[in-house]
C-alpha cells in the first residue's frame, strides 16, 4: 500500500508539475511588438512665370500673328508686324515632386482688351494655344519633372487682328491649370 501511496503522490506531483508548466507556457504565448506607420506627402506642383506671351508690335492690317513654342513669330494674311519689336513665347518654371508627370490645361480662347485715355476700346482674340515640355522634348500638354523636381514649360498661341483694330497695348491673363497625372 505504501508503494501505491508513493506512486499516487509521485503521479499527482507529476500532474501538478505538468499542469503548472502547461499554464506557464500558455501564459507567455502572447507577445507585444511595436511597429511604425508612415505616410509620404508629395510636394504640390508649382509654377512661376519666367516670361509672358508677347506677340510684339503689330503695325497695320488684319490677319494673324503666331508665336510658336520654338519662340518663332509668323504673320499671315494682311497683318504687318514691326520686325524689330520684342516678342516671346510664355515660359514657366514648373517645380514639384521629382520624376513626377504633370498635365497642363491650356485655355482654348482668350480675349485681350485695351482701353485708351481717349476712351477708345478694343478686343483681340487669342487662340490655338500650343505647349512644349523641355524635359520631354515634345509638344504636348504634359511634362515630366526631372530628378530635382524641375521642368520648363513653353506656351505659344495665335493672335487674331481684325481690320481697323484700335491702337494700344492689349493685355489679359493667360490662366493655366497644372496638376499631377
Amino acid at each position: 500500500m505504501k508503494t501505491i501511496y508513493s506512486l499516487l503522490i509521485i503521479f499527482s506531483l507529476f500532474i501538478t508539475l505538468n499542469a503548472a508548466s502547461y499554464s506557464s507556457a500558455h501564459a507567455n504565448s502572447t507577445a507585444t511588438v511595436n511597429s511604425q506607420a508612415s505616410a509620404t506627402v508629395a510636394l504640390s506642383v508649382q509654377a512661376s512665370v519666367q516670361s509672358i506671351l508677347n506677340f510684339g508690335k503689330v503695325k497695320s492690317g488684319s490677319g494673324t500673328v503666331v508665336v510658336n513654342t520654338k519662340n518663332k513669330r509668323k504673320k499671315s494674311h494682311g497683318v504687318e508686324i514691326d520686325k524689330s519689336s520684342f516678342y516671346s513665347v510664355a515660359t514657366f518654371n514648373i517645380i514639384g515632386e521629382p520624376n513626377q508627370e504633370y498635365t497642363v490645361q491650356l485655355p482654348s480662347v482668350l480675349y485681350f482688351n485695351v482701353q485708351n485715355h481717349d476712351g477708345s476700346t478694343g478686343v483681340l482674340k487669342v487662340n490655338n494655344f500650343k505647349s512644349y515640355s523641355v524635359n520631354r522634348k515634345s509638344k504636348s500638354r504634359c511634362g515630366t519633372l526631372d530628378s530635382s523636381g524641375k521642368d520648363t514649360f513653353l506656351v505659344g498661341a495665335r493672335l487674331i487682328v481684325p481690320n481697323f483694330a484700335v491702337s494700344g497695348i492689349y493685355k489679359g491673363p493667360v490662366p493655366l491649370n497644372i496638376s499631377y497625372q
